[in-house]
């Protein structure tokens, strides 16, 4: 148990040293200020893009689908990752 305690203390350190704390403040600042300018209509839809555009949404979505063994991910032009069957 101490062993995974450790571990997540590293890694709350390695986030917050790398600024990934900072970063994600930032965007929600950013998407609240957004979301707020746009008229009520569009909210919700600009919610979802904003939710399924987050990096860390879509790193878990490229990882999900790797590990499923369905899909394999590849490197396109210009650092573009995309998920192409098996």
């Amino acid at each position: 148990m101490m062993r995974v305690k450790n571990l997540f203390g590293a890694d709350i350190r390695f986030q917050a040293k790398y600024g990934f704390y900072f970063l994600y403040g930032v965007l929600t600042v950013v998407y609240i200020a957004v979301l707020l300018a746009l008229p009520r209509s569009l909210r919700e839809k600009a919610a979802a893009v904003f939710i399924f555009s987050d990096p860390a949404a879509m790193g878990r979505k490229h990882i999900a689908l790797s590990a499923s063994g369905t899909y394999s991910i590849r490197s396109v032009d210009l650092g573009i990752v995309e998920t192409v069957p098996v």
